[in-house]
């Protein structure tokens, strides 16, 4: 999927995975060229489609 990601305060779309999710925060991981990244975003701030 393609996600709006603020990434050290840069605003980028990217192609991301949702990798674990909880009740609190989701893991979520993409691919850049210096390999791939992962991070944690609270449920709140992601919306279910």
């Amino acid at each position: 999927m393609k996600e709006w990601l603020r990434y050290n305060e840069v605003p980028l779309v990217l192609g991301v995975e949702a990798v674990v999710w909880t009740e609190h925060a989701i893991a979520i991981q993409w691919c850049a060229r210096e390999g791939e990244h992962r991070a944690w975003v609270r449920t709140s701030a992601v919306r279910a489609r």
